[in-house]
């Protein structure tokens, strides 16, 4: 029965999908891809991670597995620039405020991911959320500009395997994954506005 369901839930999407255009606004907006362990260990390669939750951030070929998971949680933090200076708040207010100075010229930042995802036998459905925020400018504070962009989005996915031989095999899937994304882009006044409501020492 669960599986009637996965399926008639995929096949759903995909003939849906032709629809998704009527309501989308063209915008040029920053990339936004969810990321994990297994994603940064592959180098930020996608098409490399086998099976599980981690294949729908994109290889659908892995959907085929004979073996299927569910992934209840799955969450991610992380940061953009120097670790130990990201976690310098920590330690002492006065080194962020030093590291922010230091990193605000190339990009400075967080973001996390969650999802839920169930994943095998030819299938896959899933719900992934991807938030960043980015600030940056030559000057820190208030020559700085930055945005703020969360993603959600839907996957589901079919596979099948059609050729084996021997060790090899080769799997063929696709997906889609509808995504209503929220961008908002920050000022330096909405820049030293939050940092000044979270950390008034750090300005």
């Amino acid at each position: 029965m669960r599986r009637i369901f996965f399926t008639g839930f995929a096949l759903g999407l995909l003939l849906l999908a032709p629809l998704f255009p009527l309501w989308s606004d063209d915008r040029s907006l920053p990339a936004c891809s969810p990321k994990n362990a297994a994603v940064l260990g592959a180098g930020g390669g996608l098409t490399a991670l086998e099976g599980g939750y981690p294949s729908l951030l994109g290889n659908p070929g892995a959907f085929a597995s004979s073996t299927a998971s569910f992934t209840a949680l799955s969450i991610n933090p992380w940061v953009y620039g120097s670790p130990p200076g990201a976690l310098s708040p920590l330690l002492n207010s006065q080194d962020y405020r030093e590291y922010l100075r230091w990193a605000s010229p190339e990009g400075a930042g967080f973001g996390g991911s969650l999802g839920i995802g169930y994943v095998g036998k030819g299938l896959a459905l899933g719900f992934i959320n991807s938030t960043d925020f980015i600030q940056k400018g030559k000057s820190f504070p208030n020559g700085t500009s930055g945005y703020l962009v969360s993603d959600f989005s839907l996957v589901g996915g079919l596979a099948f395997t059609p050729l084996t031989y021997g060790p090899l095999s080769l799997s063929l899937g696709a997906d889609l994954r509808p995504t209503v994304r929220f961008f908002t882009p920050l000022s330096a006044p909405t820049v030293v506005d939050y940092l000044s409501q979270h950390n008034s020492s750090v300005l």
